[in-house]
């Protein structure tokens, strides 16, 4: 019997140890001097923060200030498809005076997946596009 991904429902199993494993990230972030970005900011039903509201948040960062949001929601249109997500992690992070954003999905698999590539590109270009 083949076995399909269903996003409304994924493995118990797998879903918690991905959200243990996020949790444990984020500690590891703010030990490292990664500030929280969102703390402040008002979440939805999932506990997601909104692009547009992050980006408010991130133009008022000073110079060499590294942050992180976590389950940041973003959503455009690539081509002919209106894609949406929630991206895991975007940290902030700085190259000289210029600010660099990271985007991290966390995957509770030890395959290397094509979809969870394809899942990072369609966010880096959907931010390329807002930005």
């Amino acid at each position: 019997m083949a076995q399909y991904f269903n996003a409304e429902r994924p493995d118990p199993v797998l879903a918690e140890v991905g959200r243990r494993r996020e949790d444990q990230w984020e500690a590891e972030l703010a030990a490292a001097g990664f500030r929280d970005l969102a703390a402040r900011l008002p979440k939805g039903k999932r506990a997601e923060v909104t692009w547009a509201d992050l980006a408010l948040v991130l133009q008022a960062l000073a110079p060499g200030e590294r942050g992180y949001a976590r389950q940041v929601a973003v959503g455009g249109t690539v081509g002919a498809f209106r894609v949406y997500g929630l991206m895991d992690f975007v940290l902030v992070r700085w190259a000289g005076a210029r600010p660099r954003l990271l985007l991290v999905e966390c995957k509770a698999s030890r395959r290397d997946r094509t979809y969870h590539r394809v899942q990072v590109a369609a966010y880096r270009m959907l931010l390329r596009g807002l930005l």
